[in-house]
């Protein structure tokens, strides 16, 4: 048999030596959503911070506990070899596919490395056996990013103290600003990183998460930060901010002190905020679509418009959803728990005492947070991180969270925060209740309230998520994937620890997510010129 039809066959096999099934810790079987997804290799697991330990020790190969014997002759090792070093080379949109999957989320799933042994028939078995298994290893590494392999974030102290456009111009972007009206008056404000001349790339729109701000795209730093990432590799970068926010505090009519301007929920964000942005982007551009990148409320509101705004799905070349947390009710955090049972009780006595906003952006936040979460422990604020995003505090630099915590929270509305502790209560993605149904009736004309259907979610839509997200709970993000008419691909982040946090502080997630994202932006640029 020619070595290049065997190799996948013997991959298999060396592979399942090398990282026996667990069956002691059964994982959640998810419905297969794209072809990308799909691997002749499953239900192997290892994770290479697990596994460190053992191969430290393991240059004595033959003494780790548990391992297995698999048989390999001289041929078949330079097969593998060779197919390994094919596969971390190839160019091939089918061979990265085999590569991100194989030797990637199938192999980190969980666990820790159950044994490592392997015999070759010749005088030269101990370096054959070492070169083969460090060869693999090598092959997980590189490709899922469980080693810091790029530099530490590149930020000062100093960031969490200046705005979006200030730090966007100090590591040497420009930056553009731009203030956008809705339908309904609001003002908004979105800063554009602009392509260098010559650049035929489509725009790129991010929209970011709850309490938060355009900050989430550019805070972790140039060589890290994803709005920074796409903007290295000359796209357009057009990054918005909701209404309510430190950045968009304005309306034609009404005062920030008013509290008709504080009446609005996420579904506001969604139906007017979006589509206004999206439609200032492609006047100003000329161009016919956007690329959308949202995360967290950034993909909740993005079904919003998908779903009640008939063609806006048609001004976008494909939407990637980072932790799309449309569902609520499964999540185990105990702070959410507690929260959205007294939401209302909260909100009413905020607005009884004139507080329409919720938990604004204020002068000296970062040292409130400082004083309130000293370093090295920042225990209380690692304890609400914890609870709330998922634990995963290796993931977590003390220096990027005291930074985080100078623009976050950015602010909001209570009836904003309201909606969600509806959303995690009832179970049910639906527009905000009055809790009348007389006064739902005048809102809605009907005494129910209206629920939104994702079926109207007719775009090409790239969802990204993980397995210690508190916010969006996996068997959540299960129920939201089987809903989406034509998700392109769903991408679980290959380490079972990240949690919600993570999805912009981590400190492998450039490795661990961005990557995908930007070769996904690649992929559709490619696809739709």
């Amino acid at each position: 048999m020619a070595p290049a039809a065997r190799s996948p066959e013997l991959l298999e096999r060396v592979i399942e030596g090398f990282f026996p099934r667990h069956e002691p810790r059964p994982w959640p079987q998810t419905a297969e959503s794209s072809h990308e997804r799909r691997s002749s290799i499953s239900d192997y697991s290892v994770r290479w911070s697990d596994s460190l330990p053992n191969i430290q020790r393991g240059i004595e190969l033959d003494r780790v506990r548990g391992g297995n014997s698999v048989i390999v002759d001289e041929d078949e090792f330079e097969v593998v070899d060779n197919y390994l070093g094919s596969l971390m080379t190839s160019d091939n949109n089918s061979s990265r596919g085999i590569r991100s999957r194989i030797l990637s989320w199938n192999l980190l799933k969980t666990g820790k490395l159950a044994g490592i042994m392997v015999t070759i028939g010749s005088a030269s078995a101990g370096l054959c056996r070492l070169a083969l298994v460090l060869t693999c290893l090598a092959a997980v590494v590189e490709l899922d990013g469980h080693r810091n392999s790029s530099a530490p974030f590149l930020m000062d102290e100093e960031d969490a103290l200046l705005t979006v456009p200030q730090l966007i111009r100090k590591y040497g972007y420009l930056a553009e600003e731009h203030q956008v009206r809705t339908e309904d008056g609001y003002l908004l404000m979105m800063y554009r990183i602009p392509a260098r001349k010559g650049s035929h790339k489509r725009p790129v729109f991010m929209w970011h998460s709850l309490f938060s701000s355009c900050s989430d795209w550019i805070l972790i730093g140039r060589k890290h930060g994803l709005g920074y990432l796409l903007a290295n590799r000359n796209y357009d970068v057009w990054m918005g901010n909701a209404r309510g926010n430190r950045y968009s505090k304005n309306h034609e009519r009404f005062s920030v002190k008013s509290a008709k301007f504080w009446d609005f929920s996420f579904h506001e964000i969604g139906y007017y905020d979006i589509p206004a942005l999206v439609d200032y982007i492609l006047e100003q551009t000329k161009a016919k679509k956007v690329h959308f990148v949202g995360f967290s409320q950034g993909a909740v509101t993005s079904f919003i418009a998908m779903s009640e705004r008939p063609g806006f799905t048609e001004k976008v070349i494909e939407f990637q959803l980072l932790s799309p947390a449309v569902y609520l009710y499964r999540s185990p955090s105990i702070l959410i728990k507690i929260s959205s049972g007294v939401a209302d009780q909260i909100g009413y006595a905020l607005v009884a005492a004139q507080q329409n906003g919720f938990i604004p952006h204020f002068e000296n936040q970062y040292f409130f947070f400082r004083r309130l979460c000293p370093t090295p422990e920042q225990t209380i604020c690692r304890a609400v991180v914890g609870d709330v995003a998922g634990s995963n505090p290796s993931q977590l630099d003390k220096k990027a969270l005291r930074i985080f915590l100078g623009h976050f929270p950015a602010g909001s509305s209570v009836k904003q925060a309201q909606h969600y502790a509806q959303i995690y209560r009832n179970g049910i993605f639906r527009q905000y209740d009055y809790g009348d149904p007389e006064e739902n009736f005048r809102h809605y004309g009907s005494h129910s309230v209206p629920r939104y259907n994702l079926s109207r979610a007719i775009a090409q839509i790239r969802t990204y998520y993980s397995y210690n997200d508190n916010v969006l709970n996996y068997l959540n993000y299960l129920q939201l994937e089987q809903e989406i008419p034509h998700l392109v691909s769903s991408y679980p982040v290959p380490d079972k620890q990240f949690g919600h946090i993570d999805f912009i502080l981590a400190n492998n997630v450039k490795e661990l997510l961005y990557d995908e994202v930007v070769r996904n932006i690649e992929k559709a640029e490619r696809s739709t010129v």
